[in-house]
Parts: C-alpha cells; structure tokens; sequence
C-alpha cells in the first residue's frame, strides 16, 4: 500500500491499516507502508476515529513490543512527550501506559517507562496505570511502576528523555 497523502491529510483507509498493522503485530507490512512515511508532518493524524488511539496504544495494549520499537526509533522528543503526556490519549484519558498496564505487558511497560512515558498521568476516571494493573491483578505491573515511580526525580517530572542526544541513546538499547 503506499501513501495516500492529499494534501498532507491522510486517508480513513491507510490509518486504519496502521492501527491493525500495530494492533496485530505485523511489523513487515508496517515497515512497507510507512517507509516514506514523514513522522514530524504525520503522526498525529494516526488515531483511531472511534476512540484516538494511537498506534503506540494498540502495540502496548497487544504486548506488540517491536512495534513499539519501532515507532519509538522514528518519533522525535516532542513526538513521545505528547503520546505519552494526557495531551494526547484515548477519548477516556487512556495513555499508552494505561492500555499495557490494564492488559499485564510487562515488556511494554518497561519500554514505555524507558522513553520517559508518565506513570503518574490520571485517565479521566482518576485511575493511574498502577491502579489499572492492580485491577487486574497485574502485581508484577504494579512493582514495576512503583519502582520507576519512587526512582524519579519530582522537579523532572518523569521525562527520562530530556533530549534528542538521550532520546538516541535509548533508541541505540532496541538495537
């Protein structure tokens, strides 16, 4: 499939095609699809109509950790604070942390707390992602959490990634 763009607007079609690519883990056709694919321009407009969610939800809500790999190794510093900040959720307030929390993917989480995602951030029911974990009786999500919650640094506001020369760094480790 290659990209539809009119006038920097992307189709119905080829978003719901990288939603499910990201959702069912199919890194080779992602990979095809958005070869040319300009992330600073576009990335935003991948959400899911019904509920605007992100690629990076479905991957972490399905435990899908290359895709998450992935997408991290394109999106810029400003990319990642917005996906991973109440900024840009799911229509309930949901970030990625939430959806790989709620579904027990603890691989997921690692990574997402590894880019600077904040586990603090509540959904629009007040609901942490530990919480969300501890619903579910995810305890080893809730360890996790609570661990990268008690190492960080208040006046940092939990960006483990503060600049693009770190942001490399991290994307260096998915090597």
């Amino acid at each position: 499939m290659t990209l539809p763009i009119e006038e920097n607007e992307l189709s119905e079609e080829f978003i719901e095609e990288v939603l499910l690519c990201s959702r069912y883990n199919e890194l080779d056709e992602l990979e095809e699809m958005l070869k040319n694919f300009d992330f600073t321009k576009n990335f935003l407009q991948l959400k899911s109509k019904s509920n605007n969610s992100t690629p990076l939800h479905f991957a972490a809500a399905n435990g899908n950790n290359s895709i998450l790999n992935f997408f991290l190794k394109h999106l810029s510093i400003n990319h990642l604070k917005i996906a991973g900040d109440n900024l840009e959720t799911s229509d309930y307030g949901n970030t990625p942390l939430h959806f790989a929390s709620l579904n027990g993917n603890l691989e997921s989480l690692k990574i997402l707390l590894q880019f600077g995602f904040d586990p603090k951030v509540k959904n629009n029911l007040g609901k942490t992602c530990s919480t969300l974990a501890e619903q579910q009786g995810h305890h080893d999500c809730v360890n996790l959490i609570l661990k990268h919650w008690d190492d960080e640094d208040e006046d940092e506001k939990n960006l483990d990634i503060r600049n693009e020369e770190e942001l490399e760094k991290q994307r260096n480790l998915l090597v």
